[in-house]
């Protein structure tokens, strides 16, 4: 792994900033709920529908073995989910576009963020599992995890190819930063105080 190390370098201060916000630390907690979990499903697919309709254009052509579209996409996993919880999402209305994808570097970079959020996903189901129930639907938590470390391989390939020249490197880390922001800006909605839960007495 040569470039992967970079872009994990280059965007360590957005993703801690990510993993501050509150609904990431409640995810882990026995408190944690159901409704808290589906609002949490709901940002994801509206990230991540958005995001993968704009990535295909430079993705999905490739062969199987140089890219796996079909297992890396996540959408699907996620209306598989919500659907169960009794929530199928509508299409979800436009992003503002603050992540630029206008070339391949910059969907690599927007890819990396993406795939990498299926890496913490091993360790957040068996705890989901636990606090909400065996019958709690985690298709997106555990679905995609037999192919992460093979698409991991493909994207340092894939990065290795297309993005090792100055410009194109600062152009594919810049995409990461803004999706790894727009996770944030989206998650941030549901960690205000307005959208906590209140228990009853």
């Amino acid at each position: 792994m040569k470039y992967l190390p970079y872009l994990r370098e280059a965007t360590q201060c957005q993703h801690r900033q990510l993993e501050s916000l509150p609904i990431m630390r409640e995810l882990l907690k026995p408190d944690f709920t159901l409704s808290k979990y589906r609002a949490l499903l709901h940002c994801h697919y509206r990230v991540h529908r958005q995001l993968e309709s704009r990535l295909a254009h430079f993705l999905c052509s490739f062969p199987s073995d140089i890219f796996h579209w079909q297992h890396f996409t996540a959408s699907s996993r996620l209306f598989s989910d919500l659907t169960k919880l009794g929530e199928p999402p509508c299409e979800p209305g436009p992003l503002p576009p603050t992540v630029p994808i206008t070339n391949l570097p910059e969907a690599l970079g927007c890819c990396y963020v993406l795939l990498g959020a299926g890496f913490g996903a091993r360790f957040i189901a068996p705890r989901l599992e636990q606090h909400l129930g065996p019958d709690t639907p985690l298709s997106f938590y555990r679905d995609g995890q037999p192919f992460l470390k093979p698409l991991w391989h493909q994207l340092d390939r894939l990065l290795a190819a297309h993005a090792s020249e100055p410009a194109a490197r600062e152009a594919c880390a810049n995409a990461a930063r803004a999706t790894f922001s727009l996770f944030f800006q989206n998650f941030q909605t549901i960690s205000r105080p307005e959208h906590r839960e209140v228990s009853t007495p």
